[in-house]
């Protein structure tokens, strides 16, 4: 095998967006593997309450996305498993019509559950643990510090 034959590992993160259309959710958070500070596989809950649905699309201007707030890094994929990764992640179920217990921050929780039952992520993935995580994150955005994939790709 030549060097290259060997993938380029790929950081997988939560990245955490200012949240403008969601009656409740301050930040809007989705999975994203990241192939450079600007290209970035993201996968993610799209629309409002009463129609949300997954989606995945290839970003081309990732870290200059208007209302990015930088991420937390989960570990890395093989760009090799994405189609895989699109494909599981539509099975990570979806509430409608529930604002209260419902939103992507919850999908995204849901799917790094799977993930780490997939043994695709070994680290801590609660709740409490990702938001203190993306908290922090926020912070550094707020005082114009390096963000995640500032830091991932300098």
């Amino acid at each position: 095998m030549t060097q290259s034959d060997v993938p380029i590992m790929l950081p997988l993160i939560v990245a955490q967006y200012q949240a403008v259309h969601h009656p409740r959710e301050k930040q809007h958070w989705v999975i994203a593997a990241l192939e450079s500070r600007m290209h970035a596989h993201v996968f993610e809950l799209t629309g409002g309450p009463a129609s949300y649905a997954y989606a995945t699309h290839v970003e081309e201007r990732f870290g200059k996305a208007p209302h990015l707030r930088g991420g937390y890094q989960l570990g890395f994929i093989n760009p090799r498993q994405l189609a895989w990764l699109k494909g599981r992640l539509e099975e990570v179920p979806i509430m409608r019509d529930d604002v209260e217990r419902f939103n992507s921050q919850v999908w995204v929780i849901s799917a790094l559950q799977m993930l780490k039952e997939e043994g695709v992520i070994t680290g801590d993935i609660g709740y409490r643990h990702v938001r203190e995580e993306l908290e922090l994150e926020m912070q550094r955005w707020e005082v114009a510090d390096d963000t995640l994939e500032e830091r991932l790709f300098p």
